[in-house]
């Protein structure tokens, strides 16, 4: 049996875009991040956190790793989301067994008629 964790469209805030308007301050991005285990983590017998991984860790990397720093591409963003959590997730002892897919989307980027733009990044 195996196991997923999903973190839904989670809510943050970075300098994104091509364009120098976009540039200008911080705007919202939203973030999913899915985990699968190909093996249960023991969290799914015992319920004791120290066996999980605390979502608000994984979510504190992502607002961390995005302060002071801006980006021209979705793409860039999610690769570098991916690369942040994938080395918190490896390297946290409960990191065997997992792989990882993030997953940053651009609401309402400046091209008409489109709502959202993503981009994934993922181990499958």
């Amino acid at each position: 049996m195996n196991g997923e964790l999903y973190l839904k469209r989670y809510r943050t805030r970075a300098i994104l875009g091509f364009y120098p308007f976009e540039r200008k301050q911080p705007r919202e991005i939203l973030v999913t991040v899915i985990l699968r285990w190909t093996t249960l983590p023991r969290a799914c017998k015992n319920d004791h956190l120290r066996e999980a991984i605390n979502y608000e860790d994984i979510l504190r990397i992502v607002d961390e790793s995005l302060q002071n720093r801006s980006f021209l591409l979705i793409e860039r963003l999610a690769c570098f989301l991916y690369d942040a959590v994938r080395s918190f997730v490896t390297t946290a002892e409960k990191g065997k067994n997992i792989t990882l897919r993030v997953e940053a989307i651009k609401p309402y980027p400046p091209v008409a008629g489109l709502s959202e733009s993503s981009f994934i990044c993922s181990d499958w």
